[in-house]
């Protein structure tokens, strides 16, 4: 029990360095609850499967961020020079919160829309 205890402390300890530390990471979580906010007050109520949509897009963005930031982290620190292979593999983890962004604005639009 105590390990599984230990993991959850350790998982909470990277976000809580993630919000302290990431610009990217605040901004998505910030600009994303924001657009929540907006969202809900601007549309009315909402029904349980808007939020539910909306707020599984903001976890979508936020969750890829913090896998994106931590490889850009590891990988800064083990391969300090300039490497196509780092590079890519830092492109590719971008593209994963630019897409995981597409799927939270599709999910705003169709709150917005409906």
């Amino acid at each position: 029990m105590k390990k599984l205890i230990a993991r959850f402390t350790y998982a909470v300890a990277g976000i809580v360095h993630a919000i302290r530390h990431d610009r990217n990471f605040g901004l998505h979580l910030i600009g994303g609850s924001a657009v929540i906010i907006i969202t809900a007050y601007v549309c009315g109520p909402l029904t349980l499967s808007e939020w539910q949509f909306l707020l599984l897009g903001l976890v979508m963005i936020v969750t890829t961020e913090l896998q994106n930031s931590s490889l850009e982290t590891a990988l800064n620190h083990l391969h300090p020079e300039r490497h196509d292979a780092v590079r890519d593999s830092k492109d590719m983890a971008a593209g994963a919160v630019l897409l995981s962004a597409l799927v939270f604005l599709m999910a705003v639009l169709s709150v917005w829309i409906s």
